[in-house]
């Protein structure tokens, strides 16, 4: 099934999704996280969440297989 292409972010959406991905941070620091802000800013996958091109629930899900190991494909 194709999924339709969604539409980009405003410039809120973005602010909002970062603002969520910092509680996360900070809290996977507290856990013995030791990536730096700018690496989680970085990655491809918080990339495609904060611009809104994948959900949080598909990044959970990439994020847990590039945890894993498993091979990770964008659909």
């Amino acid at each position: 099934m194709v999924k339709p292409p969604k539409k980009a972010a405003t410039e809120e959406e973005k602010r909002r999704r970062i603002e969520a991905l910092s509680h996360a941070y900070h809290s996977n620091r507290l856990e013995g996280d030791t990536r730096a802000w700018e690496e989680v800013l970085a990655d491809p996958i918080n990339q495609a969440l904060i611009e809104g091109t994948i959900t949080s629930e598909e990044a959970i899900k990439l994020i847990k297989a590039k945890h894993l190991g498993e091979p990770t494909t964008n659909s």
